[in-house]
């Protein structure tokens, strides 16, 4: 999603945006762990959610994948719209780091994180896929969280 606004370009890339009538609503984030990015994301996280600031309200550009080739699409980027972080895994990353994140949820003004599994991560090495999953513990209270704010928002 691309707008010219606030003097400079604002340029952001999720991966998943819920629109209804050419209105986002939301904007997904989904990423399997922070372990790439765990030291940097908390500054990440707070530049992210003041350039949401600067999108709301305005016309943005996109590109929809499609069978062929990605298309052009513009929509009006809500004045409501939020970001949601999802992290499908709470490890690889050590708990100091992750708690400091975990810190920061509810109370960015226009976005916030969930966690969607603990315990063991989804791509584990030397195990089973089966053992995986019966390895992890799903976070139903973040799922729940999102469900909730996504509904909230209309989507």
């Amino acid at each position: 999603m691309t707008t010219i606004n606030c003097a400079a370009r604002q340029r952001i890339k999720p991966d998943l945006v819920i629109v209804k009538k050419e209105i986002s609503l939301a904007i997904l984030d989904l990423k399997m762990d922070l372990g790439y990015n765990r030291t940097e994301f908390p500054n990440y996280w707070s530049k992210r959610d003041m350039q949401l600031q600067c999108l709301h309200n305005q016309r943005v550009s996109m590109y929809v994948k499609t069978e062929n080739w990605p298309k052009r699409q513009e929509l009006t980027f809500g004045a409501d719209t939020r970001l949601f972080y999802v992290l499908v895994s709470d490890q690889n990353i050590n708990p100091e780091q992750l708690g400091i994140i975990l810190k920061m949820r509810g109370i960015m003004q226009y976005s916030d994180l969930v966690v969607l599994t603990q315990g063991v991560h989804p791509n584990m090495y030397g195990v089973t896929i089966d053992e995986a999953f019966k390895r992890i513990t799903i976070n139903h209270q973040d799922f729940d969280c999102l469900e909730k704010a996504l509904n909230q928002l209309g989507a």
